[in-house]
C-alpha cells in the first residue's frame, strides 16, 4: 500500500491519480473523504495530521508515503505514527530554497523544509527529498493579473525560473515510491529550460 499524505493538495491529488494509473495499491489521506473524488480503486480514508489518534488506522498495512506537507504542519506526531506502523519509506515534497548543508536557511520556507528533511533524517524510515523551487502551478497568479489587463507586474522581470508541472512531480515520487535504490537521495527536480 503507498500512502499519500496531502491527496488533495495538487501534487498529492495528480501523485494519487499517477499511482491509481499504475495499478498500485493507493491510500489517499483526507480529512473530508466524501469530497475527495478520487479514482475508482483508491482506498480514500479519513483522518487529520492535527490529530495524532487518527494516523494509526491511516499508516496500517503501508510501505512507503508521499508527504505533501502544509506549511507550518508539525511532523513529529506523523513521523511517530509510521515508525510504529512499519512504513519503510517516506518521500518528502521539500523547497529547492534548501541550501544544502547550511546551518541557516535563508529563509522560513526553506527553514521550515529543512527542519522537516532533518526531523524525517532522524526518524529511521528510509527517506527520498524532493526539492522543488518553482512550481508551474504558482504561475497561476499572472492569470489573476491578466484579469484586470495584458501586463503582468513582477518586482524583477529578469528573474529566471525552471518551472515544473505538478504532473510530473507526482510521476517522479511514484517511481520512487515504488522503486528501490532511491534511499539517503536529495533529488532538485527542475524543468527543462529557464523562463523569464
Amino acid at each position: 500500500m503507498y500512502l499519500v499524505i496531502g491527496a488533495t493538495a495538487h501534487f498529492g491529488r495528480q501523485a494519487v491519480e499517477e499511482l491509481a494509473a499504475a495499478g498500485v495499491p493507493v491510500r489517499a489521506l483526507t480529512r473530508t473523504p466524501e469530497k475527495a473524488a478520487f479514482p475508482a480503486g483508491v482506498d480514500v480514508v479519513q483522518g487529520d495530521l492535527t490529530r495524532p489518534e487518527t494516523l494509526p488506522a491511516v499508516m496500517a498495512n503501508v510501505e512507503a508515503a508521499f508527504l505533501v506537507l502544509q506549511y507550518g504542519m508539525d511532523v513529529a506526531p506523523l513521523l511517530s505514527a509510521a515508525r510504529a506502523a512499519g512504513v519503510r519509506r517516506l518521500v518528502f515534497l521539500s523547497s529547492g530554497a534548501v541550501v544544502p548543508d547550511a546551518d541557516q536557511q535563508p529563509d522560513v520556507i526553506a527553514r521550515y523544509h529543512r527542519d522537516v528533511e532533518r526531523a524525517i533524517e532522524a526518524s529511521g524510515v528510509e527517506w527520498t527529498f524532493l526539492r522543488l523551487l518553482f512550481p508551474a502551478i504558482n504561475s497561476l497568479t499572472f492569470a489573476m493579473q491578466l484579469g484586470g489587463g495584458d501586463v503582468i507586474r513582477a518586482p524583477y522581470t529578469e528573474a529566471a525560473f525552471s518551472a515544473v508541472h505538478e504532473r510530473d512531480v507526482a510521476e517522479v515520487a511514484a517511481r520512487i515510491l515504488t522503486g528501490g535504490g532511491h534511499s539517503g537521495q536529495v533529488y532538485d527536480l527542475t524543468g527543462p529550460g529557464s523562463l523569464t
